[in-house]
């Protein structure tokens, strides 16, 4: 068969080498969408063709040389870094110097587009301002890649850009700019786009094909959901030129390396959950018990206090405005009570060890150690404890309640978290059977159990609550006696904004597009006649100060693994029903609000270039890791940047859906391959929040360590939520949060009455506040927002706890 033959007689094939971005699965969505080819993705760092030391091709490109002659063409990836870095660039770099007879064609993006340019001559510089996340229009050649093309508004990352002349060009040289003939320094190039937007940074090159080999290139993202039709329309003129030349290309060599994707990742290790897998199905019904009452006027918090006996319990909690609706029907409408007495399994997961711990109140039952994927674990365990039967209605019937700390996150992209003073667990999850759900628009309450023969505690649960008199919480006056003697300490403003300035260092490298810089304060309130901080009455401050659609209260375990969370978060991480619709709900961009502030106000505000660029990165980052489990044409915008207004702020805010039930075929990541992937595989390939991060992720996040002086997140930056029985699950952001573990303390000289000092107990609170870095950002305005984001948490303890910002 000749090589035509062959061609023609198959799907086509392309290969995409991603140097670590986090939107490759976007462009590969897209690819996917226009060529309808299967795109194969490897890393540029594979080490199947680069030697174990230097990161140089092995073997004289032979082994490289021939693995792509499977494919119709190569696309290499944008990323972070600079191309005249061998490491960032990879095997990116080998494509230019093939022999003559191994070429195939190329399109570089991005990094991959500098790289090429470089390889013909071009040098690489600095933008005086880069562009990451900013929208403009694109002037074109109309010629080659782009013949056909009208207007394109193109999305651009990058703080590099390619130099084709020593001497450069003047923006008002538009003829000779669109002339596309090659310049005496590039004369194998020819330019085909320009950016002519900005006048500081003068004319940059968009677009050039190599003169000769079918080598093409764009510097902006065509995959991005800010670029227009037109801009994206320039995948399917280059797949027409694919295809030509494929068409009329001489046979390859016939020694084919028989090469055809990387080695899969290896399984995680079969781990014994015997006793515990055993406990919670002697426990657990196959079919949900449950029943209804009116709610009558009882509020959440009477419910609360009616039905928890003990100290420990899980509340998720839909704020609600003063009309007694919920703040936000779109991000929920049911608020929900998890109980947990003695006998409930807690699953403890500790990421620096790779264990899980499962206990029983004070009871270990079982350990499991080498674990490589917390999520994996828990995918295989609601794997065997479905229900069914429950409310429709009511999105939780019973199951996992719980949080992963920013930690844990880290390791679903391959980064070790920085270690802890002390051992805290990094996931706890209590697997909850008896609930309480209660629906604010209906005004009524499910009562809920996944346990065996439980109609007996439904019937008393609800006479406990049709009986309740509606009884007010008395004044606590430990509480505020503790928080008139609380001591604080913030972030300086010096410090912080020397971090600012550092991230924008890394950005202006083109090391990032975004950095999402936080610090935490630490608040220290003395246990008096040893009794410590009544943290449900913190709680109830909090949402009387900052009602929140992803309110939360999580009080479990003791000493080490004690931790109680009060949280106000407007932000939900994720979502997904049972029929398999996700939802993501990122929110970046800011705006306090004050006794004179309008709408007009912070529309003006969030409308500005530096705010939508902020969101538009972290939304092109989410379709990336949605994509990347649900697959091409199952990924959606439901809300493109959107306001919303909150009880301290205004808050820019998008939403993504995806389809679980898309392509089975659907996974386009290295890192997802279930062939029925499920809402806990979106989960895994979602963290860290991308909204506390910044882009591309994995560099990001390396970068915030260093920056962070490798101080732990902790709780701060990671996810709380639960998953269903019945196939949902809900998370949301844990910002706007306090924490406080049972063993957290320290000790304080207190003066006494007659001046004679004595030691004091102190329980220490944390409150994470940051926000996202980009080019635009300016220092103090970055720390501005988060002494906003802060307060709004730290007011909760003591209006007289909040600094003056004049005295930092």
């Amino acid at each position: 068969m000749t090589i035509r033959q062959h061609l023609t007689s198959r799907t086509p094939r392309i290969l995409f080498l991603d140097a670590y971005d986090s939107f490759t699965n976007n462009i590969v969505a897209l690819l996917k969408e226009t060529t309808g080819a299967d795109v194969e993705i490897i890393r540029i760092d594979d080490h199947s063709f680069l030697k174990e030391h230097g990161n140089k091709l092995g073997g004289e490109h032979t082994a490289f040389a021939d693995f792509i002659q499977r494919y119709d063409a190569v696309v290499a990836g944008p990323g972070p870094g600079n191309p005249t870095n061998s490491k960032d660039v990879g095997l990116i770099e080998g494509l230019w110097s093939l022999p003559r007879e191994h070429i195939l064609p190329v399109l570089g993006i991005c990094l991959g587009f500098q790289s090429m340019c470089l390889a013909y001559g071009a040098e690489i510089e600095r933008l005086r301002f880069p562009r990451h996340g900013l929208v403009t229009d694109v002037t074109h050649s109309r010629d080659s890649i782009f013949r056909g093309i009208s207007r394109v508004q193109a999305t651009q990352y990058h703080s590099l850009h390619v130099k084709i002349d020593r001497d450069g060009l003047d923006l008002c040289d538009l003829e000779q700019l669109l002339a596309s003939e090659p310049t005496p320094q590039c004369s194998s190039l020819r330019p085909l786009a320009w950016d002519l937007s900005d006048p500081a940074n003068g004319p940059v090159l968009m677009a050039a094909k190599h003169v000769e080999y079918p080598f093409y290139g764009m510097q902006y993202h065509p995959e991005s959901i800010c670029t227009n039709e037109e801009g994206a329309r320039v995948i399917q003129n280059w797949w027409s030129t694919v295809r030509r030349w494929n068409r009329a290309r001489p046979a390859p060599p016939r020694h084919i390396n028989p090469k055809t994707s990387p080695p899969p990742l290896s399984d995680e290790p079969r781990s014994s959950l015997r006793l515990a897998i055993q406990h919670l199905n002697n426990s657990h019904s196959p079919e949900v018990h449950w029943s209804t009452i009116p709610s009558d006027g009882l509020s959440v918090e009477q419910i609360y206090s009616a039905l928890v006996p003990n100290d420990e319990a899980i509340l998720f909690e839909s704020g609600l405005n003063k009309s007694g609706l919920p703040l936000r029907a779109d991000t929920g409408r049911t608020s929900l009570i998890g109980l947990v007495p003695p006998g409930t399994l807690r699953f403890y997961y500790y990421a620096q060890r790779q264990r899980v711990e499962i206990w029983s109140k004070e009871e270990h039952v079982e350990t499991v150690n080498h674990v490589k994927d917390l999520w994996k674990l828990f995918r295989g365990i609601t794997a065997q404890l479905k229900s069914t039967g429950g409310p429709l209605k009511s999105p939780f019937w019973g199951g996992f309640m719980g949080f992963a700390s920013y930690e844990a996150g880290l390791e679903s992209i391959d980064i070790r978290g920085s270690p802890r003073r002390k051992d805290r667990p990094d996931a706890c999850f209590a697997f909850v059977t008896r609930s309480i759900v209660v629906d604010h628009q209906q005004n009524h309450i499910y009562v809920q159990s996944i346990q065996r023969n439980d109609q007996l505690w439904i019937s008393k649960t609800k006479l406990n609550l049709l009986d309740f008199e509606g009884k007010q919480n008395k004044p606590d006056g430990v509480l505020r006696a503790s928080l008139k003697k609380a001591k604080v300490e913030v972030p300086l403003r010096t410090s912080y904004i020397a971090k600012v300035k550092k991230c924008q260092e890394y950005i202006c490298a083109g090391e990032s597009y975004e950095l999402c810089l936080t610090d935490q304060t630490k608040v220290s309130i003395p246990r008096l006649a040893g009794q410590s901080l009544n943290s449900w009455a913190l709680y109830q401050n909090l949402r009387r100060l900052n009602p929140a659609p992803f309110g939360a209260y999580f009080r479990l375990g003791n000493g080490s693994r004690g931790i109680h969370i009060v949280s106000s978060s407007p932000e939900r991480f994720l979502s997904w029903d049972r029929k398999g619709t996700c939802q993501f709900r990122p929110i970046k961009g800011t705006f306090g609000k004050g006794p004179k502030t309008t709408r007009e106000q912070a529309e003006r505000h969030l409308n500005s270039t530096k705010e939508l660029a902020e969101n538009l990165m972290i939304v092109d980052l989410i379709r990336h890791d949605l994509h990347g489990v649900v697959g091409a044409g199952n990924v959606h915008m439901a809300k493109l940047m959107g306001i919303e207004e909150y009880e301290t702020v205004y808050q820019l805010v998008s939403v993504i859906e995806g389809n679980l039930n898309g392509s089975a075929s659907a996974s386009v990541s290295p890192k997802s391959s279930s062939a029925n992937p499920t809402g806990i595989d979106v989960l895994a390939a979602s963290l860290p929040p991308g909204s506390m991060t910044g882009a591309p992720k994995r560099r990001s996040c390396t970068l915030l360590q260093e920056i962070e002086e490798n101080k732990p997140r902790g709780i701060y930056s990671g996810i709380l939520g639960f998953l269903d029985v019945g196939g949902g699950g809900d998370f949301a952001v844990v910002i706007r949060t306090a924490f406080h573990w049972d063993d957290d303390t320290e000790i304080f000289v207190e003066d006494g009455a007659t001046g004679e000092g004595k030691e004091g107990v102190y329980d220490v609170w944390h409150v994470g506040a940051g926000g996202a870095v980009t080019a635009q950002s300016t220092p103090e305005g970055e720390y501005e927002e988060m002494v906003t984001k802060r307060d709004s948490t730290l007011r909760m303890f003591d209006a007289a706890l909040v600094p003056d910002e004049e005295s930092l």
